[in-house]
Order: structure tokens, then C-alpha cells, then sequence
């Protein structure tokens, strides 16, 4: 293992470990006041690649490289959130048997932790499988991926927009004793170490159109806690209140809203759908625990009543106190013979650290068609594109310029989803220096890949090669030695 490799992997377990401390941190039982988001990898992060990233690209012109983000986005997610969400749907009815709630809730959100790899430099050297494809049928999966994507968040976003406009134009403010009741919950769950003057107070209402007690919004601004316009005990109030507050406090509507996103992306995988329930009803199951975590038996079966008397579909990108009936059973089997389980944290970080470390894996080629890029590269030994000698040590005073330029012109670059180190891999590679009306480019050859960028780096394209590359061929034209 080359010490390129080893940092990396030690990267990977750095990364794991700090997500697993997060994770027991945030919910060990020596700081119950304390409810931290265990959604590290926040939906944000896409919205982040999409408001930032397409843009940039879009501006400078570079449709290669916007087709490589965008289908290297779609392929880590589908390809790992697929094979991951089929394993976990046939093995979640035994984990949950061993594990808490939360450490299930969590286990649907970990894909999420791919979206580091556009923060971090955890990539693979080169991918292991590279599939190939004619340009058009990419172009059209490329239109019919993004339009599914989009109806499916746009279903999604839409059904919340209406729903939360259904509930909050009826709806009224609460009474005096309800309402101090709920600003004593807030304060008595949000962090002690906190000043008063930083503790977050949350909105409640209620309306006539509201079946259950339910929490809309993404952040604190628009964040709104809707109770139904029925009567309710104190103990009932306080049991209602804390379940929200709970969700509120992990960021439970983020989790469901990086859900949505994966299943947008991934619209046309049967396994998407299911999961996205399956971390819904894990999400409501870790937040009971939660709550009833010191309670008593006669706390829990009222908890339990409440439950029932309040069942009902929770609508758009919202977290409610029931759920449907059919989700109820679980539930209620765990609020009233809850049983001793383990948080979980080895399986998580394990599949956190299998995660990263496979991702990379496979990558899409397709033929390049127009690409300038390649143009230029093909035009290497020409007339305004000559070999650059400078940066190069014993090698021919004149090489074969036209032997480099039938041997460059002839490979068949294929554009890839991407990225990729190809140089922190232990195969033997050559670089050329050439001349371009552009400025000084420089050209890496590997057996089976190939990039090209400006020499200060600042945009490099790389390239799939199914022939391989006779390197050697190519070296003995500039008198070069093997680079590895």
C-alpha cells in the first residue's frame, strides 16, 4: 500500500470516528438536557453543489464539466444509495431488534455522508469498473433523470407548501396557560450551558385543520408547532410538547428533506421509496424513545393513548406526534414493552467507513463528440502546438513531432463522470508539455486514462482510454524515462 493510499485511508477512519463521536455524544444519557442533530449530512450540502457549484460552470462555458458533476452526483448516490437501501430494507427487521431507534434512524441517512467527497479529499485514485455508453443515450438519461428529479422535488416541495398554507390560515394563536406551558418546555429541553438570551423560541398554533400535532418548517423563522383545536391535559401538553421540541432540536424536518432528495435523484429505483418511509416511522420511533426515556409505566401507556387518539398522514416536509395507523404498531410495541437495546455506533461507523472507502468505485465513459479539449489534445505535433522541451531533461533536440501527433490523435478519449486523482495511483504515467493558442497545456497518459489542463491546474479534464495506452511508444519519441 502506497503512502498515498495509507493517507487516505487514515482520512476515511479520522472522518469516521469524529461521525461516530458525534453520534454518542449527542445522545448519551450524562447530557439528557442536550439533544444534538445526529442529520450531520444536511441537504444543504446538494443545494450547496446546485446555487454554487452548476453555476460557476455554467458561466464559464464548460458543458464537459457540468455533465461530469452533475452524472458523477447522480452515479455516487444512486449507485451507492440502490445496492445500500436493498441491504438495509432486508436487514432492518433484525437491527432494530439489537438496535435503538435512533441508531436506525440514522443508519437511512448515512448515503448522505457521500456528499463529503466535494469537501474532503477522500477519492479514488482510479475507478475500479468504468461503464461505457454512446453520448446520445447519456444526453438522454442525462434529461430524463433531471426531469424526473424535478417533479419529484417539485411534488414533494409543493405538497409542503400546501399543506403548511391548509394548516396556518386558519389557525390562531394558543391561550395564555398553553402558551407559557410551552415556553417552560422549550427552555427546560434546550441546552443549560446556553444564555437566556440565546435560547431559540419556536412558534405554536392552532388550527381547526390540523388532525395531529405537528412541526412544518426548515428553519427557526418559518418553524411553526400546530396543535388540533381540541382540549388537552397538562401531562398530555407536556408529553405533545416535547415530542416536537425533540424533532425540532435534532433537525428531524432536515432528515426528512435529505430524504426527499435522495429519492428525487434516485426516483426510478423501487428500493428509494420504502426507504424513505422506513426512516419516517425510525424517525418517530427514535423521538419516542427520546421522550420517554426516564418516564414512567403510567407515562408511557398514556403516552401510548395519545398516540392513538391522534393517528394520522404526515404531509409534505413536516414531523407529527402520530403517524398512520399502520405505522402505529411498532410504535406502541416499543413505548410499552421497550426492550434493552445498544445504540449502535460500531455498525454505524463501519458502514460509514464501508462507504467512503468504496466510493469511486464506478464510473460512466461516454464518446466525447465536439469536445475542444480533445481537439487540442489531438492536435499535438501540429503547427501551433508543439512539444514544449523546456521542463524536460534528456530528450531529443528535435522530437518526433509528428509520430507524438499520430499516436496522441489516434486514442479514443471518452469523456467520465468524475473526480478523480489519477496521478496518486502507483501505475506508470508520461506527461507532455505542448504549445496551444490557449497557453502552456500539459497532457498525462496512463494506460487507460488521460487528463489535460492548463499548467497553474486551475481546470483539468480527465478522460477514459478503452485501448490501452502503449506508453513506452510514445516515451521513446521524446527519449523519456518510465515515471511511476
Amino acid at each position: 500500500m502506497s503512502g498515498v493510499e495509507i493517507q487516505r485511508l487514515e482520512l476515511i477512519i479520522i472522518v469516521t470516528l469524529i461521525f461516530v463521536a458525534g453520534v454518542c455524544a449527542g445522545n448519551s444519557r450524562l447530557e439528557k438536557r442536550t439533544i444534538k442533530s445526529y442529520s450531520v449530512m444536511s441537504p444543504f450540502m446538494i443545494l450547496y453543489f446546485i446555487l454554487f457549484w452548476i453555476p460557476i460552470l455554467a458561466a464559464g462555458g464548460s458543458r464537459v464539466l457540468l455533465k461530469q458533476e452533475l452524472f458523477g452526483l447522480w452515479l455516487e448516490i444512486f449507485f451507492h444509495a440502490s445496492i445500500y437501501y436493498g441491504i438495509l430494507l432486508l436487514v432492518m427487521p433484525l437491527i432494530r431488534k439489537k438496535i435503538r431507534p435512533l441508531g436506525c434512524a440514522t443508519l437511512w441517512l448515512l448515503p448522505g455522508i457521500l456528499l463529503l467527497k466535494w469537501f474532503i479529499n477522500v477519492y479514488q485514485p482510479m475507478p475500479v469498473w468504468v461503464w461505457v455508453f454512446k453520448k446520445r443515450i447519456v444526453d438522454l438519461l442525462l434529461i430524463l433523470w433531471g426531469a424526473g428529479a424535478s417533479a419529484v422535488l417539485g411534488f414533494f416541495v409543493g405538497k409542503h407548501v400546501q399543506n403548511r398554507r391548509f394548516l396556518l390560515n386558519a389557525a390562531t394563536e394558543p391561550s395564555d396557560h398553553v402558551a407559557e406551558l410551552w415556553l417552560k418546555i422549550q427552555r427546560s429541553m434546550q441546552p443549560i450551558r446556553k444564555r437566556p438570551r440565546e435560547l431559540k423560541e419556536y412558534r405554536l398554533m392552532i388550527s381547526e385543520a390540523a388532525k395531529t400535532p405537528v412541526t412544518v418548517g426548515l428553519i427557526r423563522r418559518t418553524m411553526v408547532v400546530v396543535l388540533p383545536q381540541k382540549e388537552y391535559t397538562d401531562e398530555q401538553l407536556t408529553l405533545i410538547f416535547k415530542h416536537e421540541l425533540t424533532h425540532i432540536l435534532r433537525h428531524d424536518t432536515k432528515s426528512k428533506l435529505f430524504m426527499i432528495c435522495c429519492t428525487a435523484l434516485c426516483w426510478f429505483d423501487p428500493l428509494v421509496w420504502p426507504a424513505m418511509r422506513s426512516c419516517a416511522e425510525d424517525l418517530e420511533l427514535s423521538c419516542d424513545e427520546q421522550v420517554l426515556m426516564y418516564e414512567d409505566e403510567k407515562t408511557r401507556r398514556n403516552y401510548a393513548e395519545l398516540l392513538l387518539s391522534t393517528a394520522a398522514d404526515s404531509t409534505g416536509i413536516t414531523s407529527c406526534l402520530s403517524g398512520n395507523a399502520a405505522a402505529l404498531k411498532d410504535r406502541l410495541t416499543e413505548i410499552v414493552r421497550p426492550g434493552k437495546k445498544v445504540l449502535g455506533s460500531v455498525l454505524i461507523g463501519l458502514v460509514v467507513f464501508a462507504l467512503l472507502a468504496t466510493s469511486g468505485l464506478v464510473a460512466i465513459a461516454w464518446d466525447a463528440g465536439d469536445d475542444t479539449q480533445i481537439e487540442a489534445v489531438r492536435s499535438i505535433g501540429e503547427e501551433g502546438y508543439e512539444v514544449d522541451l523546456s521542463a524536460f531533461t534528456d530528450v531529443k533536440a528535435d522530437p518526433d513531432q509528428e509520430g507524438i501527433h499520430k499516436a496522441v490523435a489516434d486514442l479514443e478519449l471518452l469523456q467520465m463522470t468524475g473526480p478523480y486523482e489519477f496521478w496518486l495511483s502507483k501505475q506508470d504515467y508520461l506527461h507532455i508539455l505542448f504549445h496551444s493558442p490557449e497557453g502552456l497545456r500539459v497532457l498525462y497518459l496512463w494506460e487507460h486514462y488521460a487528463e489535460t489542463a492548463l499548467v497553474d491546474g486551475t481546470v483539468r479534464y480527465r478522460y477514459y482510454i478503452e485501448e490501452p495506452v502503449d506508453l513506452e511508444q510514445i516515451r521513446s519519441m521524446l527519449n523519456m524515462k518510465s515515471m511511476k
